[in-house]
């Protein structure tokens, strides 16, 4: 018998300032996801979990939502799989312009779980600088649903 977990959620990509190229972060985000890898080890983080949205207006009318989601193996001996995949997760964080992102975490074997990442303020600055660079540090939060 095999088991499974769902896991979903979102990444809201960070604007430019007014008066500067505004949705230019989008791009150098759905760059970057174009360039993710669509093979990968157990536990997976692949290209094909994301999807962008159209640009302005259509799908992004200021803030760019990328959505992600998949149903993946789960496995009740190893319970460490799900800091790995967090893992990939952050090191795929690092290389994006973002405000916030969130993965909702179903298994069979532990409550459902809310993770949610915030960039430090002197991350959030680094998004503003003339050579904006991507969110490399930040508070990660958990709640369960007991």
């Amino acid at each position: 018998m095999s088991h499974e977990a769902i896991l979903y959620g979102r990444i809201i990509g960070a604007t430019r300032q007014p008066g500067a190229d505004y949705f230019a972060l989008h791009a150098l985000n759905r760059a970057v996801l174009n360039r993710f890898p669509w093979d990968d080890d157990w536990p997976w983080l692949v290209r094909g979990m994301f999807a962008l949205p159209a640009g302005h207006p259509q799908g992004t009318f200021r803030r760019q939502v990328i959505h992600f989601g998949a149903s993946i193996k789960d496995a009740p001996e190893n319970r460490d799989i799900w800091d790995e995949w967090l893992g990939k997760f952050e090191a795929l964080l690092t290389q994006l312009y973002w405000w916030s992102a969130v993965v909702h975490l179903s298994t069979d074997f532990e409550p459902d779980r809310v993770f949610e990442w915030r960039p430090t303020d002197a991350a959030m600055a680094g998004l503003y600088a003339e050579l904006p660079r991507p969110i490399g540090d930040w508070v990660r939060s958990v709640r369960t649903s007991e």
